[in-house]
């Protein structure tokens, strides 16, 4: 079992060019957005997520991972 000093990190937010032109915005816009730009737009998201319902989701996605675990394969 981890120890509570030991920490893993996973990436869990990308912002890509294909991405913002599947939310439907115009090309000449995405062209205009730089990688800077997604790096501002992914901290932002994180920001905003980690002071809303990151706790919840990541208790609720654990007690779903560890339910799936206990059905017979």
């Amino acid at each position: 079992m981890d120890s509570p000093s030991e920490n893993t990190t996973y990436a869990v937010l990308s912002i890509s060019r294909v991405y913002l032109q599947s939310l439907g915005l115009p090309p000449g816009q995405i062209e205009q957005v730089t990688d800077a730009d997604r790096e501002r737009i992914a901290a932002m998201l994180q920001a905003h997520y980690f002071t809303h319902d990151f706790d919840e989701d990541a208790t609720f996605t654990t007690r779903l991972v560890l339910a799936e675990k206990e059905k017979p394969a």
